[in-house]
């Protein structure tokens, strides 16, 4: 079958890549995905599947029905663009809406997630089950509803709207450019970390810089509270397991020669593990802002909001697929990686509710030393790298229905 699934694969990857290079050159935004939705409907239509259009105002689900009655594995791709403008201006392809780029594969991920539904449509006597799949839009923007106290992400939308319902796995991927095309990297135990965001405000009082004893400063506060926040992630947790907090943005203060009455920071923590995030650093952050305004009289509000929770892999589902991988693809190619990485993903959502894996498909060509990271405005891949995803995500869904259909 690998042989069959290779030429197939062989024949469809230039059409992928078109594909790839026409989204890429008409990027969309989260919930705003129209045209893209449209490009995806349009290939899929031919294949006399049943499809539902319109998830999460733009997303599309459809199904792929097996010869034979079994279990239910959901394939997932994203679909929307960041709010960056491309500088890749050697691509003939770049984008050509301002300020919109995929900059984070998202093209690359609809052409792969495309050719898997095709040659599995071609698979259909040999599959044992349905393999449901899924064009999420959406994946970089959560979004707030009038109903929820924080926003909510799409992921958790697609899931309220019973895509998840009957399935027993989900699978998906991503371009990583830390690994090599040709390479598919699987991590055992947590693929991404868990993320939350804060906003502190500091309140105090004002007066003219030249009576401060008479005012109370919110700068100087948030700049010692900087220093506390870092404390509560080295001195609170061991420091062998990976948590960080980052302060994005302060905004505060009127006049040079005012002090400021009310600052404003936000910023982000991540780990990789979920206790920590929901219960270990919220308390402490907290207490640590007491202090402070105790200490200095002002006031404040806390706002914590958790974005997305860790995305843990299922261990028999890493194992059984490695395995396929490196049967079909070899062992150099199917690499378990180590190493950890702090980037969040809403698929995390889908593998808090059923058995998962996310993989790390490599997408740098090996022969250049010039590579840039996902989400920067330079961003691009070697687009061979689409036909290994298809690949890796045609075996890995077969080898999921074999996994939930012998447990």
């Amino acid at each position: 079958m690998e042989q069959i699934l290779e030429a197939s694969i062989d024949a469809l990857a230039p059409r992928l890549i078109a594909i790839r290079r026409d989204l890429h050159r008409h990027p969309e935004l989260g919930y705003r995905e129209v045209r893209t939705a449209e490009v995806i409907l349009a290939e899929l239509k031919p294949l006399g599947l049943t499809l539902h259009s319109g998830v999460v105002e733009t997303g599309i689900v459809g199904a792929i029905e097996g010869a034979r009655p079994g279990p239910t594995v959901l394939l997932r791709a994203d679909m929307d663009g960041l709010p960056i403008q491309e500088q890749n201006p050697q691509l003939d392809f770049a984008s050509e809406i301002p300020n919109v780029m995929h900059a984070c594969g998202h093209d690359a991920h609809t052409a792969i997630l495309l050719g898997a539904v095709r040659i599995l449509t071609r698979m259909r006597e040999n599959i044992r089950g349905t393999i449901k799949f899924l064009f999420q839009p959406a994946e970089e923007e959560a979004r707030q509803r009038s109903s929820d106290s924080q926003p909510v992400a799409a992921a958790t939308q697609v899931i309220e709207a019973g895509v998840l319902d009957g399935v027993g796995a989900v699978l998906g991927l991503h371009l990583w450019p830390d690994l090599m095309t040709g390479q598919v990297g699987i991590r055992r135990g947590a693929a991404m970390a868990g993320g939350s965001w804060f906003r502190i405000t500091i309140n105090g009082r004002s007066v003219h810089a030249a009576q401060p004893h008479k005012g109370i400063d919110s700068i100087t506060g948030v700049a010692n509270l900087i220093n506390l926040l870092q404390l509560v992630v080295t001195r609170n947790v061991d420091p062998g397991v990976p948590v960080l907090r980052n302060v994005g943005t302060i905004q505060g203060g009127y006049r040079r020669n005012v002090v400021a009455d009310r600052v404003e920071m936000t910023g982000t923590v991540r780990a990789l593990d979920q206790a920590i995030l929901d219960r270990l650093l919220p308390a402490r952050i907290e207490r640590a802002i007491q202090g402070l305004c105790q200490a200095i009289d002002a006031e404040y509000t806390l706002d914590y909001y958790s974005e997305v929770p860790v995305l843990e892999n299922c261990a028999s589902f890493v194992e059984a697929v490695h395995a396929r991988l490196a049967t079909a693809m070899g062992q150099r190619e199917a690499v378990i990686v180590d190493t950890v990485t702090m980037t969040g993903e809403d698929f995390a959502f889908y593998t808090q509710h059923v058995p998962g894996l996310f993989l790390y498909l490599g997408c740098s060509d090996p022969s250049t030393t010039e590579r840039f990271p996902l989400h920067s405005a330079r961003f691009n891949f070697d687009e061979r790298a689409i036909a290994v995803g298809v690949r890796a995500m045609t075996l890995g869904a077969l080898t999921l229905l074999d996994q939930v259909r012998a447990s």
